[in-house]
């Protein structure tokens, strides 16, 4: 399994972004297994998408080291790739995802309010071109 990671600050748009992600792929003929909430954001979710023949798991909840570790673990097996979001104030996640193949995407912080949609928009493309 090769993992994605979103990496960035509290409140940055991790979640935002990797919704978006999620969204276009099903947007592009991805099918969902079937996605389940997660905490108590409710934008959090996780769910397995097959998407151009792969299996692609989505885990949006980063703001919870030992959680994020648990889904590394329990999607080695079942999943192809995974895109998952942290917050970069953890170490164990990123000491964990040295056991997988991976790629680490710093989340881009907006200056303004008026730039969130489109830096998010921009973090997105650059995951999906990481599939």
């Amino acid at each position: 399994m090769k993992i994605i990671m979103l990496s960035g600050p509290s409140d940055s748009g991790k979640t935002s972004t990797l919704n978006l992600v999620y969204n276009a792929l099903l947007s592009n003929g991805g099918v969902s297994l079937s996605k389940h909430k997660l905490g108590g954001d409710p934008n959090d979710f996780y769910d397995i998408v097959t998407y151009q023949g792969q299996r692609i798991a989505f885990y949006t909840m980063g703001d919870y080291a030992r959680c994020l570790i648990d889904a590394m673990k329990n999607y080695s097996t079942s999943a192809d790739v995974l895109i998952c979001a942290c917050n970069n104030h953890f170490v164990l996640p990123y000491k964990s995802i040295r056991h997988y193949p991976h790629q680490i995407v710093q989340k881009t912080v907006a200056n303004s309010k008026s730039l969130h949609n489109s830096v998010n928009q921009s973090d997105a493309n650059l995951i999906i071109s990481l599939i």
